[in-house]
């Protein structure tokens, strides 16, 4: 990522943190709309996940800047989605809801500088948790 890409990606973050309830509800809308079966994977009760989702989002952008810290914290959550039965092929699914979302909160400000600098960033963050799952277990063909 460039450093206005790392800008832009702090400083939309901080303008859709009051609108956090809404980015995370419309988040999981799009994704179960757009890939049903990974439904599954998630807990009944979504109100936690949807809290978990906005705090993970605001640790990768916080420590975006922190190459260590940020994968460190990228792997472990890479690890532990392992274990939630996440595979490889779910992750383009999980950005291109993330940036479909981003589009619905932003509407004409989410511009195609801030669709690159967001797509860049979960291209990070996706990498870096592929990379840290296969350590965990053998990767499965999809």
């Amino acid at each position: 990522m460039t450093p206005e890409q790392i800008t832009i990606v702090q400083d939309t973050f901080a303008a859709a943190t009051p609108r956090a309830d809404e980015l995370s509800r419309t988040f999981y809308e799009i994704l179960f709309r757009d890939h049903p079966a990974v439904r599954e994977l998630f807990p009944q009760d979504m109100d936690q996940q949807r809290k978990a989702l906005v705090a993970t989002l605001a640790a990768v952008v916080t420590n975006i800047t922190n190459p260590e810290v940020f994968t460190s914290r990228v792997s472990n959550l890479g690890k532990r989605h392992t274990f939630y039965g996440a595979q490889e092929a779910h992750y383009p699914a999980v950005g291109a809801a993330l940036l479909e979302t981003l589009g619905v909160l932003f509407g004409q400000a989410f511009t195609t500088d801030v669709r690159a600098a967001w797509a860049a960033a979960y291209g990070a963050v996706a990498d870096t948790m592929i990379a840290a799952a296969a350590q965990v277990q053998p990767r499965v063909a999809v």
